[in-house]
């Protein structure tokens, strides 16, 4: 048995790619879901020479199943790398500067989750912190 046949659905779904994942992803999800995407796979499809996905999204089915399961979908576009880059680099040198409302790691996801995207009440940001578990 597999993971995704353990818990059933997904709660929440993170994907880079929107045009690639979307549609196959959307049935697998649960009743008020929150789907984001941060770009599709051919953006830069002016400076790169991938082969694009020749399949179309069928927008119609996604709304659909979008609307019957009130799944949100959220655009959040996370800039180039370089500017996290920038960014992390003006927070250590104390230059930029910003509240957090909570810091999060692995096994914590869903709490993170649950603060960035459904809480408004917050003051602050919560941060997830990519690194391995201790």
């Amino acid at each position: 048995m597999g993971r995704f046949e353990e818990i059933g659905s997904f709660d929440a779904v993170i994907d880079p790619f929107f045009d690639l994942y979307l549609e196959k992803v959307i049935p697998l999800m649960s009743i008020n879901g929150k789907y984001v995407t941060c770009g599709l796979f051919d953006q830069f499809s002016n400076i790169l020479t991938l082969d694009s996905p020749e399949k179309s999204l069928n927008f119609k089915a996604v709304l659909i199943e979008a609307l019957v399961k009130n799944i949100q979908i959220i655009g959040n576009c996370l800039g180039k790398i370089e500017d996290g880059e920038e960014a992390l680099k003006d927070m250590a040198n104390g230059e930029f500067q910003f509240k957090t409302m909570n810091e999060y790691g692995m096994g914590e996801e869903s709490e993170f989750l649950r603060l960035n995207y459904d809480f408004s009440e917050k003051f602050g940001k919560p941060v997830y912190f990519y690194r391995e578990a201790t």
